[in-house]
């Protein structure tokens, strides 16, 4: 036979006081827990607002409409296939990120050439940049687009586009 006992007041007391004790400290422990979820979520967006928000102020660049062709076309404003020209302008750096660049010839048609970078010095500054004209590109007036990504973040960049001046390609004379 089995012996049973009655539980006593004591005995319940003791009982109630230990899950008490134990649903307090779960009950702290998932609070820490949740509230340090919610810092780190709201920091973490925060810091993404911030990436994606941000306004920036890389590089100015002047003249703001078209670069000027400084040499390499004559006094009609042509060049050779296979030629050179420059370009110059003005700028204003205020960050050290070393942009990707990518130039192409426009003109109905958008020739592509081979991507680079430039590391202009942060500062105020004047930069001449030669060009090669390549030697496949057809006769007709073109202008140049520089196009230079900046990468801010690990989420955003940032696309600044340039053009020169036209000018013509003309066929090269052998």
């Amino acid at each position: 036979m089995e012996k049973t006992r009655d539980l006593t007041n004591k005995d319940i007391s003791s009982i109630l006081k230990y899950n008490l004790a134990a649903d307090t400290k779960r009950h702290t422990i998932l609070t820490v827990f949740t509230v340090g979820t919610m810092v780190s979520a709201f920091i973490l967006l925060f810091t993404i607002l911030f990436w994606l928000l941000y306004p920036y102020k890389i590089i100015e660049y002047t003249p703001n409409d078209n670069y000027n062709i400084i040499y390499g076309v004559n006094e009609k404003n042509e060049v050779e296939q296979g030629g050179e020209i420059a370009y110059e302008f003005d700028y204003v750096k205020t960050t050290d990120i070393v942009p990707k660049i990518s130039r192409r010839f426009v003109d109905g048609i958008v020739f592509n050439v081979a991507e680079g970078a430039v590391d202009l010095p942060k500062g105020s500054g004047h930069a001449i940049v030669e060009i090669d004209i390549p030697e496949t590109l057809p006769p007709g007036t073109y202008k140049l687009e520089i196009h230079r990504s900046f990468q801010v973040n690990p989420i955003r960049t940032i696309e600044v586009v340039d053009k020169t001046e036209e000018f013509t390609v003309i066929e090269a004379h052998n």
